[in-house]
Order: C-alpha cells, then structure tokens, then sequence
C-alpha cells in the first residue's frame, strides 16, 4: 500500500523534528548534567577536560539549533515546488542533506565530550 504524498511528507517531517528535538536535548542534558556536577567532577576530571566537554555539548547544541534552520529552509523549498514556483527538490534536497550532516555534527559533538570525560577520567585513574 502506497502512501499519499501529504501522509509520506507528514512522516517524514515528524522523524525529522524528532531528530532535532533529541540532538539538542542530549546535548544539553550533557551540559546542565556536566554543570550541575561540577563540584564533583572537579576532584575526578582536570578543569580543561570539563571545559573542553562543556564547550562540545554546548557546541553540539548549536548544531541542533542549525539542523532545524536547516530544516525549515528545505521545507519551504518543498513548498516552492509543490506551488510550481521551483522546478525541482533539487533545492529541499541540497537543504535536507545539509541538516543531515549538521545533526551528524551534533552527535559527534555529544560523543567528543562524553569521550573527552572518559579519557580524563582513564588517564587519572590507570587502574580502572
């Protein structure tokens, strides 16, 4: 069963919102986690290890907000064609893969920080 254009676009734009809203709140969850523990995680970690964390969940943050920039641009060049105002998807398409490799930076942005912690954390403590 094939499923009407709207429907697919639906879909397609709920998974897409979904991705966005988790980039950011991982990344942020990281970083009101990494502040709020602060204290603690300054007699386990080095203060650069944190900062450099921090900054990458913070970082991460901002590629989120830009995925969903990026996102809206795609969506309305889908607009433009299903009004006959483009030619083509080539322009949503161009928009979609750029947020596609935006949320893939958020995502390597969360894992750097997380990574960063642990190597700080490994490097402090040989015997774990």
């Amino acid at each position: 069963m094939e499923l009407p254009q709207d429907s697919y676009r639906e879909f397609s734009q709920e998974y897409a919102k979904g991705g966005i809203r988790a980039v950011i709140f991982v990344n942020g969850g990281a970083a009101v986690a990494t502040l709020s523990q602060l204290t603690a995680l300054s007699n386990l970690f080095p203060k650069s290890a944190i900062g450099i964390a921090l900054i990458s969940f913070i970082i991460g943050i901002l590629f989120g907000v830009l995925t969903w920039v990026a996102g809206f641009i795609s969506n309305r060049h889908v607009d433009r064609k299903l009004r006959n105002q483009e030619k083509t998807y080539l322009s949503a398409d161009i928009w979609m893969y750029i947020g596609i490799f935006l949320s893939l930076l958020s995502i390597s942005a969360f894992a750097f920080g997380c990574l960063r912690l642990a190597v700080a954390f490994m490097i402090d403590n040989p015997a774990c």
